[in-house]
């Protein structure tokens, strides 16, 4: 049976938790996400579903971003040359191999494009982030979900059995939305050297940040693989809270000749804040969170291996499940 992401979260009890909280405080919640108006800042809703990040940007952000849209009316010209170096900068690799995006999202779209459609199938697990699978069934490609290990790491023999000559794909999210569970870096160097020479790896990065110290995890970021065929997705939407700015970027191993997206004209501002602005605030609320909830937490929060349906009924009766999944 093919368990996707809703599945999986109403088979932890997030449903029936849900179900516990007064539909009142169910409907506010929506309401006061309706009513908002723009420049205001008056949302104090926790939406888990999103996977938001509760504090938002640092103050250095928000002022970047206030000094930006007094440059609105500019083309990023200069942004859309700074922000790739600045990225590359980072992470040590050269500007050409990085390609920026709306939210990484966009790159998870242009892997898709790129390398499945009719005859190029996609692997991935389930349950994990849906939307490459989405944007490969609108492309005409086969898509192949296998279900996650009983430890909810990517059983990563079943992806191999499943792939053949026609896999162009596999998609890897590590950590995994939305069981916060980590594939060991020992098992993914394994399953690459094994994958047929034609199929390309896309590691969703965007919960990096919220992992927790463990030998078992090691971003491909941080150490490159041997391979040119692993591609590695990041984004600012979670712990640099910038989920409406729309702004992610992909690393490949070799250069990527592809059209870049227009970054936001204060991009060239927020990039100056790339490294600690947003992580350091998050990471003692990350702590915080952990400690209420247990070993494990929401998505991406944790390095548990075992994700518990009483940390999400826990959360509801404590009013921050506030969306229904």
């Amino acid at each position: 049976m093919d368990v996707t992401r809703r599945g999986f979260l109403e088979a932890l009890g997030t449903g029936a938790a849900a179900a516990t909280l007064p539909l009142p405080l169910a409907g506010k919640a929506f309401a006061a996400a309706k009513s908002d108006s723009i420049g205001q800042h008056v949302r104090t809703d926790i939406l888990l579903n999103s996977n938001e990040n509760a504090y938002g940007p640092s103050p250095r952000v928000l002022k970047a971003l206030r000094d930006g849209v007094s440059e609105a009316h500019r083309y990023p010209d200069k942004a859309r040359k700074e922000l790739p170096e600045k990225i590359a900068k980072l992470h040590h690799v050269s500007a050409d191999q990085v390609l920026i995006g709306c939210g990484s999202v966009e790159i998870l779209r242009v892997a898709a494009q790129a390398f499945t459609g009719p005859g190029r199938k996609l692997v991935m697990a389930s349950p994990t982030f849906e939307v490459p699978g989405r944007f490969s069934e609108a492309l005409g490609a086969e898509v192949v979900r296998v279900p996650l290990n009983r430890d909810f790491a990517h059983d990563l023999p079943a992806m191999l059995a499943a792939m053949g000559n026609d896999t162009g794909l596999v998609y890897l999210c590590n950590p995994n939305n939305p069981t916060a569970s980590i594939t060991p870096r020992r098992e993914i160097e394994a399953f690459i050297a094994k994958m047929p020479a034609q199929t390309f790896l896309l590691v969703d990065e965007a919960y990096h940040h919220f992992a927790t110290e463990s030998h078992d995890y090691v971003s491909f970021l941080d150490r490159p693989a041997s391979n040119d065929r692993v591609l590695v997705a990041r984004t600012f939407s979670k712990v640099y809270g910038l989920a409406g700015m729309r702004l992610g970027y992909g690393i490949g191993s070799l250069p990527i000749h592809a059209p870049g997206a227009p970054a936001k004209a204060c991009a060239d501002r927020l990039s100056c804040q790339l490294r600690d602005d947003g992580r350091q605030p998050a990471r003692p609320g990350r702590d915080r969170l952990l400690q209420k909830a247990g070993s494990s937490g929401g998505a991406g929060l944790s390095s548990a291996r075992h994700p518990s349906a009483r940390q999400f009924r826990t959360a509801a009766r404590n009013g921050r499940i506030l969306a229904g999944f």
